[in-house]
């Protein structure tokens, strides 16, 4: 006979193992009965190798369901449903393991069946998505849809959900974002209606002439050419562009500083810049037409300040401290004729 390890073989083993006989006179009788000659270590071996591959495979169905199977068969079964109800479903579904109930093998034949059905439920709910695929609106804003947003912003209040009813195919989330867009493209107000602020400050020569030649028109005593000029401008001077800094190129912070300091003539050559628009950036500050604006008055505030205490402590200073800097400066007087008359001897 074959020197083979078969389940008649095994099984002859197992059973005299259970009726007490030791393994030498077990492997005896194997090789008188089977003909298979081997050491009664290699028998011993063979057995107990051959008996815990089975258990192991016998003893995986019946152990009880893993938390993690109960988690998933849970999540399974209540797909739409909530956080709780799921986590109310997996501790039932432990307690069981723990009874022993729900063991391993019937967990794993339950997941494979809702498995199956949640792919059935997702093929045929496939269908409707492309519907609406089909029917979806286009992205892109009219211009009807942007003047509903900029005029229905100042009657809501800025209440973007209530905004968004007059939209039927916008969200509140992006009706918000499309009118932030809107502001940054500076629209302003004009009568009651938004309108596109200009890109450029365009102003007539004579215009200008005007402004220079009279400074404020509306104060000072016109002729006729003048007033049927400042009449012709009346409705342009109401909607002259914010942005005459940035047209310009002015900084505020300087114009701040600058303007009650010095004389109008000294302001253009600094700036580089007709007086009016100068005098415009002041005037769009003092109005906070900007968030940063008050933030500006308030720094422009106090550099004026430390510039002002720091001439009052120069004018207030006693006679001592005027005597030390005049030592001073004639000190560095003499030195500096040396060091021309130096220079001078050193040239020839």
């Amino acid at each position: 006979m074959s020197n083979k390890w078969t389940d008649e073989v095994i099984e002859f083993i197992a059973k005299k193992r259970e009726e007490g006989l030791t393994y030498p006179k077990i492997n005896r009788l194997v090789q008188t009965q089977y003909g298979i000659k081997t050491t009664n270590q290699n028998l011993y071996n063979r057995f107990k190798q051959i008996t815990a591959k089975e258990s192991e495979n016998m003893n995986w169905k019946t152990e009880p369901a893993t938390r993690k199977q109960c988690k998933y068969i849970a999540g399974l079964s209540l797909s739409e449903g909530n956080k709780k109800q799921r986590k109310n479903l997996e501790d039932a579904l432990y307690v069981k393991c723990v009874n022993g109930s729900l063991t391993k093998e019937s967990a794993s034949l339950q997941i494979e069946q809702l498995e199956k059905i949640t792919k059935l439920q997702v093929s045929t709910t496939k269908k409707p998505t492309s519907k609406k695929s089909k029917t979806r609106t286009s992205s892109n804003w009219t211009k009807e849809e942007e003047d509903t947003i900029l005029q229905s912003n100042y009657q809501f209040k800025g209440d973007f959900h209530l905004i968004k009813e007059l939209l039927p195919s916008r969200t509140a989330s992006s009706t918000y974002q499309r009118y932030l867009k809107l502001r940054k493209e500076r629209y302003m107000r004009v009568e009651g209606e938004f309108v596109a602020k200009p890109k450029t400050v365009k102003i007539d020569s004579a215009l200008e002439d005007l402004i220079e030649k009279h400074g404020n028109p509306i104060t000072r005593h016109l002729s006729k050419d003048d007033v049927t000029l400042l009449k012709s401008v009346d409705k342009r001077m109401k909607t002259l562009d914010d942005s005459t800094n940035e047209a310009y190129d002015l900084n505020e912070m300087e114009v701040l500083l600058a303007f009650y300091e010095k004389s109008i003539d000294e302001l253009r050559e600094q700036f580089n810049a007709p007086f009016w628009a100068i005098a415009k950036v002041l005037e769009n500050i003092h109005d906070l037409k900007e968030p940063h604006h008050s933030d500006l008055l308030m720094e422009a505030a106090r550099v004026t300040k430390e510039r002002k205490d720091e001439e009052y402590r120069i004018a207030n200073m006693s006679r001592r401290e005027r005597r030390k800097i005049a030592r001073k400066a004639r000190k560095t007087n003499r030195l500096q004729a040396r060091l021309d008359k130096l220079r001078g001897v050193a040239n020839e």
